[in-house]
């Protein structure tokens, strides 16, 4: 193998940047998943987090009038919901 690499990586600094690369990938791939949690990078496999939606204080009533009553937030989930699920609750 090492014949192999000399005859394609002609430069010593290509072999050297090859070699810390295999290194690093050995090194990671050996490391249990406690010690993966630890770095700042995230396991393999998992999506990056979602941001959540910031949810405001409290404004008062004057805008909950003009709806019957009915909060923002109320109509959001309301309208987010399938047709099905209005129907059956």
């Amino acid at each position: 193998m090492d014949g192999v690499l000399e005859g394609v990586l002609k430069s010593t600094e290509a072999l050297a940047l090859h070699n810390a690369l295999i290194l690093s990938i050995l090194r990671t791939a050996s490391l249990s998943p406690t010690a993966l949690s630890n770095l700042s990078l995230p396991p393999p496999g998992t999506s990056p987090t979602r941001k959540r939606k910031r949810i405001y204080p409290y404004q008062g009533t004057s805008g909950e009038e003009e709806y019957g009553g009915r909060s923002k937030r109320m109509r959001e989930w309301v309208v987010g919901m399938g047709r099905a699920e209005r129907e059956r609750l």
